[in-house]
């Protein structure tokens, strides 16, 4: 990230199509930035003063959900993510991953805006399970299973949880 980001802004100009690619490496960044405990510090550092992009393309969605994430880590206000994180899940859709949709999911559940939450996850994992990503469905699956538990639906949880065991311990080890 450290490297990736300075030389993506020196090299790209305004037009639309490096626009796109501009924003789709923030977001890239993101995702793998917060997936690491050590690396969150430096993330923060860098989107501290990014202006939130409007939502209204996959990769600004994508973005602006990674976005929520980080400012939930962060401890920001609710009700200065949820409408962001909102705007994310308007659309409804499963692309790129899902990941913006998670981002945001992590906003809204902690906000206790659970309906909306469910509905997205329930959406990503059936569209992995359907397209036969198992690492996108243990994801969703677990990503649920917390959900569940921060509601007090034990059950659901644990089941939720089984699922995205059984997922992981079906996946290929990378050695």
């Amino acid at each position: 990230m450290g490297e990736t980001l300075p030389m993506v802004e020196s090299a790209l100009g305004d037009s639309p199509g490096e626009q796109v690619l501009r924003t789709l490496v923030e977001a890239i960044a993101l995702v793998s930035g917060l997936d690491e405990k050590s690396t969150v510090r430096r993330v923060r550092e860098r989107f501290r003063d990014r202006v939130p992009p409007p939502g209204e393309t996959a990769e600004e969605r994508l973005l602006l959900g990674m976005l929520c994430a980080l400012g939930t880590l962060e401890g920001r206000p609710a009700a200065e993510l949820v409408p962001m994180a909102e705007q994310v899940l308007r659309v409804g859709e499963v692309s790129l991953g899902g990941w913006g949709a998670l981002g945001a999911s992590l906003t809204l559940y902690l906000a206790d805006e659970i309906k909306p939450v469910e509905f997205v996850l329930t959406a990503l994992l059936e569209h992995a399970q359907k397209s036969g990503q198992a690492w996108s469905s243990a994801l969703a699956s677990t990503t649920r299973a917390s959900v569940h538990l921060w509601t007090g639906t034990i059950s659901l949880a644990l089941a939720d949880a089984q699922l995205a065991l059984t997922l992981s311990t079906e996946l290929p080890r990378v050695s």
